[in-house]
């Protein structure tokens, strides 16, 4: 925050508040850019230009005299400053937003807080229906959705500071922490998926090996996306994987869309453009054909009660989800493969 500034006689008042609301969004974008390790992609998904958060970054070396972050290849790493800067600004953001929700129920505004810490990816394609339905049984309850990037590493930072319970694929290097309670509840169908017009797509059953000759659009690697891949086409002896690109989020359909190579994603991700018939997705084999969901929190941290109801409908759902999705085989846009025989 500002220093207290002095005016007639040294009586200190407060920086305006317009100064205030950009050291949070100081401590904000610093926030991103250490979730995602990247300036160029915290700037995406900020919705800023690159130079602005730059800027940002530059500002907070600046005023703590030391540096945050540091340059590893290509990714952004914290420096020792830079996580006690990151622990601090979570800390502070949410007890800003905490704040705010108990002036709210006080106005009567608000019955309550439920913060929930996932993945952008399962906030956007997993999560809506429950949290419309819970949104139904709860209409004064605030749903807040704290994104858990794939880079992040330590999950128990961002539980300490305030989220009931988060809901991530299990894996990917995310270090969960001896004592955390891991709750596996849902395991969602993994899919390789296509251009409609790709000539694999034209196939009823085309063979792994086949499949392992193309171009892999990789959307995920720090979450073993590429050791899976390779393992599935070592188990026919096939491979190595060719890798066209890697990207981050939904950018990868863009890419398999375009004709660019193929890319393995959870079938959440993809049903709706699989439904539309602008993708084609062949079904991976049972064993390791799934991404495991968990649900993750502090052994010692009482759920409220509507946060206890919103774990319940997440589990409750996963159940209405899985593997009989693919019942319908072709009629939903699957191809099925088959092994390559010896």
């Amino acid at each position: 925050m500002e220093e207290p500034v002095t005016v007639e006689g040294s009586r200190p008042w407060r920086a305006d508040t317009s100064a205030i609301d950009q050291e949070y969004w100081n401590l904000r974008v610093f926030c991103v850019v250490a979730e995602l390790q990247s300036v160029s992609a915290a700037a995406d998904h900020l919705t800023m230009r690159q130079s602005g958060v730059s800027m940002v970054i530059h500002r907070l070396t600046r005023r703590y005299g030391t540096k945050l972050i540091a340059q590893r290849g290509k990714r952004v790493v914290l420096t020792d400053a830079g996580v006690e800067l990151y622990r601090h600004a979570l800390s502070t953001l949410r007890s800003a937003h905490d704040l705010q929700t108990r002036i709210r129920a006080l106005n009567g505004k608000s019955l309550g807080l439920v913060t929930l810490a996932t993945r952008p990816s399962l906030t956007a394609h997993f999560l809506p229906p429950i949290l419309l339905q819970f949104w139904r049984e709860h209409p004064g309850v605030e749903v807040r959705v704290v994104d858990v990037f794939p880079r992040l590493v330590v999950l128990r930072d961002v539980l300490e500071e305030g989220v009931d319970f988060a809901v991530l694929p299990r894996g990917g290097g995310m270090v969960y922490g001896p004592t955390l309670v891991v709750e596996p509840f849902h395991r969602e169908p993994l899919v390789i998926v296509a251009p409609p017009d790709h000539p694999l797509a034209q196939q009823p059953a085309p063979s792994l090996a086949d499949i392992a000759r193309e171009p892999f659009i990789i959307s995920a690697p720090e979450t073993g996306q590429i050791r899976r891949l390779e393992d599935l086409f070592r188990s026919v002896g096939a491979g190595p994987l060719r890798v066209a690109m890697e990207v981050n989020g939904d950018a990868a359909k863009d890419l398999v869309r375009a004709g660019v190579g193929l890319s393995q994603m959870m079938y959440c991700v993809v049903k709706k453009e699989i439904a539309s018939g602008e993708l084609r997705a062949i079904t991976l084999p049972d064993g390791g054909s799934a991404a495991e969901f968990v649900l993750v929190r502090e052994p010692d941290h009482e759920l409220s009660g509507p946060a206890a109801d919103l774990a319940a409908l997440i589990r409750a759902y996963s159940g209405h989800l899985g593997t009989q999705q693919f019942a319908h085989g072709a009629s939903n846009g699957m191809t099925q493969y088959k092994p390559e025989e010896s």
